[in-house]
């Protein structure tokens, strides 16, 4: 039997047919372009002519022409709900506080306690203002006595301790300013020691120098007032007593401790150095 040979686009014809032909055995349905129609197709789109939409009338080409779905929006009112929920527990909190303590001031009334205003602290009381004395000497002294003086009222308490009536006023300012450890409170003091005429105030302030070395300021100070007249020699003695402590204080592991303070004092006043050095040594 003679066989005629076909052409690729019967070939492809009958492979389009059969295709729908199974396609539509399973239920399905599609259309199918002919190799015809999208040569013709797109030699339309070559030279402008119209060409067919494409259609849409089966499942794959509406899926095709489908806009994409979109994405499911989160809800508007989240955020806000979640900030109204925390404000509602710091109100919640707030007021359990506040019920707290109303319930603890109604016992204390309920026990006989009463509840006054105080007035607030006078501000130059506090700043220790010198000009307050004599009227409020004793408020100057027990706001010495009780508190630790600042850096910024040195000067303040040193005026006061001069200008004093009483000796206990004078004796708060200077114990205020020894326990003041700045340069500026030894400083005070040093003017304070030149500055008063009694010997009990005088010892009060030695009592309170603290040189930190050999080469400190009221170092330098405690040997230039050894050889200095007119200061008795209980307060010279008790000066050799402070510098003894910084001698052991700062002295190195060689050499002789006391040898660099023994060199600058006055000879008269070297052995009773010593011997309070060897005091100091020996406790």
């Amino acid at each position: 039997m003679k066989t005629t040979p076909t052409s690729p686009t019967s070939r492809t014809a009958f492979s389009f047919v059969a295709a729908a032909l199974v396609f539509a055995a399973l239920g399905g349905s599609a259309i199918f372009m002919m190799a015809g129609d999208q040569t013709s197709r797109e030699a339309g789109a070559r030279d402008g002519s119209p060409t067919e939409p494409r259609s849409t009338s089966s499942p794959l080409g509406r899926a095709a022409a489908a806009p994409p779905a979109a994405r499911p929006a989160l809800p508007a009112d989240r955020a806000a709900s979640r900030v109204s929920a925390e404000l509602a527990a710091v109100r919640d909190y707030n007021t359990a506080q506040q019920r707290a303590a109303m319930e603890e001031e109604e016992k204390f009334l309920e026990q006989g306690w009463s509840i006054v205003k105080t007035t607030p602290p006078d501000a130059a009381l506090v700043a220790l203002d010198p000009t307050l004395l004599p009227a409020r000497e004793h408020e100057l002294r027990a706001q010495l006595e009780s508190a630790t003086l600042p850096d910024g009222a040195v000067d303040h308490a040193r005026l006061i301790a001069a200008r004093a009536t009483e000796a206990r006023t004078r004796r708060a300012a200077v114990d205020a300013l020894g326990r003041n450890d700045s340069a500026r409170a030894q400083a005070a003091l040093r003017h304070l020691f030149d500055s008063f005429g009694d010997d009990a105030d005088k010892h009060l302030v030695v009592g309170h120098l603290r040189p930190k070395s050999v080469d400190d300021e009221s170092t330098a100070w405690l040997v230039e007032r050894l050889g200095k007249d007119g200061i008795s020699d209980d307060l010279k003695k008790q000066m050799t007593f402070a510098l003894a402590l910084v001698s052991l204080a700062t002295a190195g592991k060689d050499g002789d401790p006391l040898a660099p303070l023994l060199e600058r004092v006055p000879p008269t006043w070297r052995d009773a150095l010593t011997a309070s050095f060897r005091s100091v040594a020996s406790r």
